[in-house]
């Protein structure tokens, strides 16, 4: 995740084919992250454990990618549905066709106004907050598939999802940097140049 975020919005003023050689000059800090993520996984795979359990509640994975996705995430970043109804323990409300409809019309709404703005380059934040989706997306199809159909909607498992949308959308609608450009001296002199503190005397 922190790798795209650097490769399509922190870099995103480099030509795209000289990004990962800009990430690899700083590999010292990445394999710093690299030995910590290690060290996590080790630890938690030695601290749970894996169990085979019947499915609750059987659902594919086009069913549940719509609960996740359409009917969850995209509408909740707006607060939809606005009602507790189908409401469970930790589970999502039921989000009907209508409000899925408007969180998608909303959402195309603002990449088109990006693409206005920042042209094909809003594209690579918008590529960034669906990428990071999808991986969650497919790490819960993958690692709860039993309980797919329960957890599809159970907001904690794209919870980490929210702050990368966030800047994902900012970057697609950020004005692009501009390479700082060194004030060139010019002379004076020629009846051309009249510019502030030249004399016009001989």
């Amino acid at each position: 995740m922190t790798v795209a975020v650097h490769l399509l919005v922190v870099f995103a003023d480099r030509p795209l084919l000289s990004r990962p050689r800009q990430l690899l000059r700083s590999w010292r800090w990445w394999a710093a992250h690299l030995v910590l993520w290690v060290g996590y996984l080790g630890l938690y795979l030695n601290l749970t454990t894996t169990e085979t359990f019947s499915s609750q509640r059987d659902q594919t994975l086009v069913e549940a990618f719509h609960a996740t996705v359409l009917q969850m995430a995209l509408p909740g970043v707006f607060g939809i549905p606005w009602h507790v109804d189908g409401a469970s323990n930790s589970l999502y409300p039921e989000t009907g066709a209508l409000m899925v409809a408007l969180a998608v019309v909303v959402v195309l709404a603002l990449v088109t106004a990006s693409a206005i703005r920042n042209g094909w380059r809003a594209f690579e934040g918008w590529l960034l907050v669906a990428g990071v989706l999808a991986v969650d997306f497919a790490v819960l199809a993958t690692g709860r598939p039993d309980f797919l159909g329960l957890v599809a909607r159970d907001p904690r498992y794209v919870t980490d999802w929210l702050p990368v949308m966030v800047i994902g959308a900012c970057a697609a609608f950020a004005v692009p940097r501009l390479a700082a450009v060194r004030p060139v001296a010019v002379a004076c002199g020629g009846p051309q140049l009249r510019r502030p503190g030249c004399s016009s005397r001989r």
